[in-house]
């Protein structure tokens, strides 16, 4: 005769089932701190620091013809801009390149600084330059900008930016500065100064 065997169905390790729970409540614990991060974050609204041209003045502009050498004597105002509310922001590794006719005038640094919540920091140069090489291009720039009253230099360069947001997460960022100066002659105002740096 026949005997047929129950299968009875066999139990579950307990320790998978608290692996299980283990994971269950990992998952939670990430959903939970990225929803306080991300509430901290639109309850903040945080705003970038930047940095502009505030103010530039071209005080002397010469070159002589032969050698091609250029002389400057040029102030630059820049300003460090913080519209956070309720964080400092630091900047450091500003390195800036005063160009003509992409010809090298002059190199503007600044040391690590911090700007308050909601403030600002003006950084002044006094840029006098008389060695700068032009080339042939760069000279008749400059003949060209006389006889028409009117010549460009550029600015650019980089900054890095940190600040909190909320006042537990740290932003890091590279604040690029692109500008065109333009003055007039024999005047040394600037005409349509209005630059700010763009994050990166």
């Amino acid at each position: 005769m026949l005997k047929h065997r129950l299968l009875h169905p066999r139990r579950t390790n307990p320790l998978f089932w608290l692996a299980a729970a283990l994971c269950a409540l990992l998952a939670l614990a990430v959903i939970v701190a990225a929803a306080a991060v991300l509430s901290v974050y639109i309850a903040s609204r945080p705003k970038l620091p930047y940095l502009r041209v505030a103010a530039a003045r071209l005080d002397r502009l010469g070159y002589a013809q032969r050698s091609g050498l250029l002389d400057v004597l040029m102030a630059v105002d820049l300003e460090a801009a913080n519209r956070n509310a309720r964080a400092a922001a630091s900047f450091s590794g500003a390195d800036f390149d005063l160009l003509f006719a992409g010809a090298p005038v002059a190199r503007l640094r600044a040391a690590a600084f911090a700007v308050p919540a909601n403030s600002t920091l003006p950084l002044h140069y006094l840029v006098e330059s008389s060695g700068a090489a032009l080339g042939g291009g760069g000279v008749e720039k400059v003949e060209e900008g006389v006889r028409k009253g009117r010549v460009e230099f550029e600015l650019k360069g980089k900054a890095r930016m940190r600040w909190k947001v909320g006042g537990i997460l740290t932003a890091k960022l590279w604040s690029h500065l692109h500008c065109r100066l333009q003055f007039l002659l024999p005047q040394g105002s600037t005409i349509g100064l209005d630059c700010t740096s763009k994050p990166h």
